[in-house]
């Protein structure tokens, strides 16, 4: 039988005289096929020069044809031995009981645990969506797959997602040459284990709709404010001062020197504006509306009535919302317009609460049956307190629109052109509360205009009058804002030889000419993002185009750079390992960074704000629990005999 050619002698031209000619880089050695493929593998060490031609699909098929010609003659052997025993084997799986699929999922927990152990692997790693990624790879290929050599990933699949990486960066550097780009930073401590000393690491990243990437190459925390300034000026340079547009700045006490310094840094620079970081503007505005008595009393009741629901198993269609672990006030009002959308069904129950939960039955005596029936009286008044339920209504008038507008900066797309019109409905929700007599409709709008005036920078206001599915709706209204955003735009934008051609274009767009505004343009004012929308029918007004494109690609947020605060290790590749995870979740994100955003579903597709059912555990909160036992059956009495529901402005529930 004739030995069946190797199919790696595609890529090498045998010479007949004992060597041969690799395709690729045109260079010949002696050998044969054993030599092509040490050739052609990329390994160093292997007593041939190695070829820098080869394609990387190719390389990768050597190399796994170098590390594993022993693992698939293991794999026949064991094949063989299936199917000779395959009549006992499916005989005996088809009696299999559940409790060896068990037993089988328990062994390999416990390696997956010892393998956290020994190797010093912090437990949250299985959290990660990279982790998940593979685990779920695995299934799908099957009991087949084999691990790569640690030769194989060092020397091929390291260096080709290296490649990827700086693709991803090259495509966004290449983008935003058209767009712009927004320049953020984040500062993060964290603690040198080996010195207990606490080390400020400050990350510098650039965004632009392609993508994100961290620009900041250096290792290690910078501590001196120059080492900052220097690395910063050093990226603007790097990219192009002409290409940055934005600064964002997280307005906080404890980032004041880095903000001068920045200042100082930009003042070369005058044409890029500096913005807070709406993000952490907004969450202090739902911060300080929160801790009004009015809004906490009624919201922590609203939480009392939902743990109790879930703990005692009592049958509602409440939707359920995800803990978030960093932003309690976030969850809490999503509890609270969560139970409001139930009012109807919690209010048609026909017996009393405590006769409907399943573990009425299983009290052990009759003092907790007592205390039950207390807890379970209470929260029977709570939910038919007409009251309570005006008030949870006005105040997730208010809140939700914040809420959504802490989304949708949250979020890390180019949001710029919608911020204002998100806080004009913010001011409109307030205003319609005025004639409530019992809200505190004076302190929330001095909160409101306070903090607005810290999150809303001219930008913004000419960012929403470029958007054109806004600028052309009712909502609509031109004021003093969009002017002096028009006029900052033409003061710190607009080259000199442009300005002129600047005012008249934008006074056509005012009046909606029809060449811009065609049939296709009209129908595209829905659909597409509104820098997308300007690339596509924009062509008639060029410098109009330019600029508006340069100011909607822009975030009003930078707490995204926070998703990526990765402790550098000595030797490491800092900006690789965080590039790497900017651009994996960039290609789940990469779609819908080219759509139109629609302000009313913000609260259903953020991370923030995710309506499931989870487990009842994960409610029970021992300290609402507390509260009910506290109480006593004299005050219980009172405050279900009080017509003016003043039991609402006092908690805790004494």
């Amino acid at each position: 039988m004739v030995r069946k050619r190797d199919s790696f002698w595609e890529y090498a031209e045998d010479l007949r005289n004992g060597r041969f000619l690799c395709k690729f880089c045109q260079k010949d050695f002696a050998g044969g096929i054993s030599r092509i493929k040490s050739h052609l593998s990329g390994i160093r060490g292997r007593d041939v020069e190695i070829c820098l031609q080869v394609p990387v699909d190719v390389q990768l098929a050597v190399v796994q044809a170098i590390d594993t010609p022993s693992k698939k003659a293991k794999t026949v052997a064991a094949s063989n031995n299936t199917l000779e025993g395959e009549s006992i084997s499916t005989s005996s799986s088809a009696q299999m009981p559940n409790i060896r699929e068990e037993k089988d999922k328990s062994i390999v927990d416990q390696s997956f645990a010892k393998l956290l152990i020994l190797d010093s692997i912090c437990s949250d790693a299985i959290q990660s969506p990279f982790f998940n990624d593979f685990v779920k790879g695995v299934a799908e290929y099957g009991p087949g797959y084999e691990l790569p050599s640690s030769l194989t990933l060092k020397s091929l699949i390291m260096p080709g997602i290296k490649k990827e990486v700086e693709e991803y960066i090259h495509n966004v550097k290449i983008y935003l040459v058209k767009t712009g780009c927004t320049l953020m930073y984040n500062i993060w401590p964290s603690r040198n284990s080996y010195f207990e000393t606490l080390l400020t690491y400050k990350n510098i990243f650039a965004y632009t709709p392609r993508g994100l990437a961290c620009m900041d190459p250096s290792p290690y925390p910078m501590k001196e404010l120059l080492l900052f300034e220097e690395a910063m000026s050093s990226i603007v340079e790097e990219i192009g001062p002409r290409h940055v547009v934005q600064f964002i700045i997280n307005n906080d006490s404890d980032d004041s020197d880095e903000i001068r310094s920045t200042k100082d840094m930009l003042k070369k620079y005058p044409w890029i504006y500096m913005t807070n970081c709406a993000t952490h503007g907004i969450g202090l505005l739902l911060k300080e509306i929160y801790w009004i008595s009015f809004v906490y009393n009624t919201i922590q009741v609203a939480k009392l009535i939902v743990t109790y629901i879930y703990k005692h198993n009592v049958s509602v269609p409440l939707r359920r919302v995800r803990k978030g672990r960093r932003n309690y006030i976030s969850f809490d009002i999503c509890m609270l317009i969560s139970l409001l959308e139930v009012e109807d069904e919690l209010q048609a129950l026909q017996v009393s609460i405590i006769t409907l939960s399943t573990d009425w039955g299983r009290t052990p005596n009759y003092k907790q049956v007592g205390e039950l029936l207390k807890g379970a009286r209470l929260i029977d008044h709570a939910i038919h307190c007409k009251e309570f339920w005006i008030r949870g209504k006005k105040i997730a008038q208010v809140l939700r629109p914040m809420l959504q507008a802490l989304c949708l900066v949250d979020g890390g797309g180019a949001t710029s052109g919608y911020l204002y019109e998100m806080l004009e409905r913010v001011k409109d929700a307030i205003i319609q509360c005025h004639d409530n007599t019992n809200f505190p409709y004076d302190r929330i709008w001095e909160i409101f205009n306070e903090r607005r005036s810290d999150i809303i920078h001219p930008i913004h206001a000419i960012a929403a009058f470029l958007n054109p599915a806004y600028m052309c709706s009712e909502k609509f209204k031109e004021n003093v804002e969009l002017t002096n955003g028009i006029n900052f735009a033409l003061e710190h934008l607009v080259d000199e030889e442009e300005k002129e051609a600047f005012i008249n274009q934008v006074q056509l767009y005012r009046m909606k000419v029809s060449n811009l505004f065609t049939a296709q343009a009209i129908i595209m004012l829905k659909t597409y993002h509104p820098h997308i929308w300007w690339e596509c029918c924009g062509n008639h007004f060029p410098v109009l185009q330019k600029y508006a494109i340069r100011i909607l690609s822009q975030p009003c947020g930078s707490s995204v750079c926070k998703r990526y605060q990765l402790r550098p290790k000595y030797g490491d590749d800092h900006a690789f390992m965080v590039n790497t995870m900017i651009m994996e979740r960039h290609k789940v994100l990469e779609t819908q960074m080219f759509e139109a955003i629609d302000l009313d579903k913000l609260d259903e597709l953020s991370d923030n704000i995710n309506y499931q059912h989870i487990d009842h555990e994960e409610w029970d909160d021992g300290d609402f629990e507390g509260l009910l036992f506290d109480l006593t059956e004299g005050r219980v009495n009172d405050m279900i005999d009080d017509v003016t529901c003043s039991w609402l402005d006092k908690w805790p529930l004494k």
